[in-house]
């Protein structure tokens, strides 16, 4: 539906994520913040994975759960 939860980039593989799961995920080391390009601003609302969580299949699909609902119920008429 032209709705965006996922980007890779040259920065890295990162979701579009609620404040609680961004500041949870960066905090335990498994998240960064998120720029498209290195010297490009930072994307709030995004947080880039780390290679651990990206090679996780299970924390990966439930991220990307996460992601896709929160982008379904934000950007919901």
């Amino acid at each position: 539906n032209g709705r965006i939860s996922a980007t890779l980039s040259p920065a890295g593989f990162a979701l579009k994520l609620p404040e609680a799961t961004r500041r949870r995920l960066m905090e335990a080391g498994d998240g960064a913040a998120f720029r498209f390009f290195a010297n490009g601003p930072i994307k709030h609302e995004y947080v880039a994975l780390s290679k651990i969580i990206i090679q996780d299949e299970e924390a990966l699909r439930e991220l990307l759960d996460v992601s896709i609902m929160y982008v379904l119920d934000r950007d919901s008429p």
